[in-house]
């Protein structure tokens, strides 16, 4: 996780000179706050079904805590949405290095995804 709080802080410093790094930024925050809230509320999950009925009883403000993580799940975007967001800028990266061949290359069809991923 250094690695990845270190790599965060350097796409924001080159983000305040250009924005040629913002896709790569967006990328990375959307992929941690999906992986950090859906484990998170799985964690949570967890514990609450390990205590058993107790672990349903509202004075063990388990459910109460489950309701406000996962609920986090939601916040500033839908967790698959940025899983999908994701998936595209990797997409693109791996297009962009020539070590996949795109749908449209493949069937004869146009489609640009730097497009759709500049678009969202």
């Amino acid at each position: 996780m250094k690695f990845k709080k270190k790599h965060f802080y350097w796409c924001q410093i080159q983000i305040h000179q250009n924005f040629d790094n913002l896709p790569e930024l967006h990328s990375l925050s959307c992929g941690l706050k999906a992986l950090v809230t859906q484990e998170s509320a799985d964690a949570v999950d967890v514990l609450r079904r390990a205590c058993g009925g107790l672990g349903f009883m509202s004075s063990s403000n388990l459910p109460r805590l489950w309701g406000l993580v996962t609920a986090a799940c939601t916040y500033e975007g839908e967790n698959t949405v940025l899983w999908l967001q994701v998936c595209l800028f990797s997409h693109i990266i791996l297009k962009r290095q020539n070590i996949i061949k795109t749908f449209s290359e493949s069937h004869d069809r146009s489609v640009n995804e730097e497009q759709l991923y500049e678009s969202n």
